[in-house]
């Protein structure tokens, strides 16, 4: 077979007198060949003229012979140029589909990826605005999948999320979209679906997850926990949902896992008011890693944990009472549950104590503030807390520990935990002394103000303090901060 020569390469042009030769002969030949036939005696010259006419006739014949087998052979290049073109191109378009198809096809599960389904909410919120029709996002994880890829290894974990979206893709609509939206989390589009609706198809999701043997694991059973929210009741954008979906989430994990909330649900609203800021993800791990900590303390002390948990409460409160935003209120009453976190530290011989602490025991008791910030400062996301932990013992005059910080020097939160700490160790009865009223202790606060604590922070706890009905009458009392000093 005869080489094509590269795209764009031609043989060098040839002047058109060369072709058009033989065809200009023809005219002088056929005079000649007519003045032959008339001529009755042919000589030598005659004879040579009718040769070389033949001859000429011979070249032309020839040439057009060559000249369209040149034509047929250019007609056979080109149609095999453009078979060849065709094939590229029929090639290109199947390796651009696969391309577009690896961009949205998760490469473990086979299903849409995150960009899939972020393309699938988009149309159908468009579908759904268009027509005036509800749809349902589900927002699924695998419960402990962390657990199970430490248990059995990443290939068992691979496997089982593979068996784990065939479960859940059985039990769903022909229309339904499922998609993996990243790790263990997957997410479900539901068409036409109202939150009802939505609500009974998860559960049924969830039944037969965990009712199912998963082989990867041996026949393990697993369960998955499952959040809901709805267009548009819920939200008419693609982000609000998602997030609203999520939230949903992980509220069902924090309640104990496999189970099905949905937006509306009430322990969801209660979940994203306490996260503050919207109940982001990010807002619920903050919460878990601070539950786990205060933990430790209740292990060691039942009174501790239940001290911290209300001078955190009682903290946000006088915070947002002094003006604070409520994100920094909020981050104070964070402070105010880890506030104690350092007592890990402290014996118990010394912690449970019921008579007088001697100086050495003293010594170790105030240990706890550098020491719980330490340990909340080893938490990157608890680092902005350090501060208020370390200085939650300090005094308005100078006195306190471990900095002997003065006045305005003691970052604000922690002159607020020192008086709602104060306030709360008074009102609580402790095995070396009694609880006094709230409003006996208030009194103690403003007799110290000034001196221990900040004045406008004991006003702030005042004001808190008169908003609540069950608040006794102010009495006069006498000092008694004892171990609150």
């Amino acid at each position: 077979m005869e080489r094509l020569k590269p795209f764009g390469q031609s043989e060098p042009r040839r002047g058109p007198w060369r072709n058009l030769v033989p065809y200009v002969l023809l005219p002088p030949v056929g005079a000649l060949g007519l003045h032959t036939w008339r001529t009755e005696t042919l000589g030598a010259a005659e004879v040579g003229v009718a040769v070389a006419a033949s001859a000429l006739v011979g070249v032309a014949v020839w040439r057009q012979v060559v000249a369209l087998a040149d034509t047929r052979r250019l007609a056979h290049a080109s149609a095999a140029i453009a078979g060849r073109m065709e094939r590229r191109n029929a090639g290109l378009v199947g390796a651009n589909a696969r391309l577009a198809g690896l961009a949205t096809t998760d490469l473990l599960t086979g299903l849409p990826n995150h960009r899939g389904m972020v393309e699938a909410m988009d149309r159908e919120i468009e579908r759904s605005r268009r027509y005036n029709r509800p749809f349902a996002l589900l927002f699924l994880a695998l419960d402990h999948f962390k657990a199970l890829n430490d248990a059995y290894g990443h290939a068992a974990g691979d496997a089982c999320l593979r068996e784990w979206a065939r479960v859940v893709g059985e039990d769903l609509r022909a229309t339904d979209t499922l998609g993996r939206w990243g790790g263990e989390e997957f997410v479900v589009v539901m068409p036409e679906l109202g939150c009802d609706d939505a609500t009974a198809a998860a559960e049924r999701v969830r039944a037969a997850v965990a009712r199912h043997a998963f082989a990867s694991g041996g026949g393990l059973h697993l369960t998955c926990s499952i959040g809901l929210a709805c267009y548009p009741a819920d939200a008419t954008d693609r982000d609000r949902l998602v997030a609203l979906a999520d939230r949903a989430l992980y509220t069902a994990k924090r309640l104990g896992r496999n189970q099905v909330r949905a937006v509306n649900d009430p322990a969801v609203l209660a979940a994203g008011g306490e996260a503050g800021a919207g109940g982001t993800r990010e807002d619920t791990a903050l919460t878990g890693t601070i539950e786990a900590l205060v933990s430790l303390v209740e292990a060691r002390d039942q009174y501790t944990g239940q001290h911290t948990c209300d001078v955190g409460r009682l903290a946000r409160r006088v915070a947002v009472a002094l003006g604070l935003s409520a994100p920094d209120a909020r981050m104070i009453g964070l402070a105010g549950r880890l506030h104690d976190i350092g007592k890990v530290a402290v014996p118990d011989a010394v912690l449970h104590k019921a008579g007088p602490l001697t100086p050495a025991e003293w010594v170790l008791v105030r240990t706890h503030a550098a020491v719980g910030a330490d340990i909340v400062g080893g938490v990157p996301a608890l680092r902005p807390l350090a501060p208020l932990v370390r200085g939650h013992h300090e005094r308005w005059d100078g006195g306190g520990y471990p900095d002997r910080l003065v006045g305005a020097e003691i970052p604000l939160g922690a002159r607020v935990l020192a008086v709602v700490d104060a306030f709360e160790a008074i009102t609580t009865e402790r095995p070396y002394r009694p609880a006094r009223s709230p409003a006996w202790a208030l009194a103690e606060l403003r007799r110290a103000g000034g001196a221990q604590f900040d004045p406008a922070v004991v006003g702030a706890l005042a004001e808190v303090l008169a908003a609540d009905p069950s608040t006794p009458p102010l009495r006069p009392g006498i000092a008694a901060l004892s171990r609150v000093a």
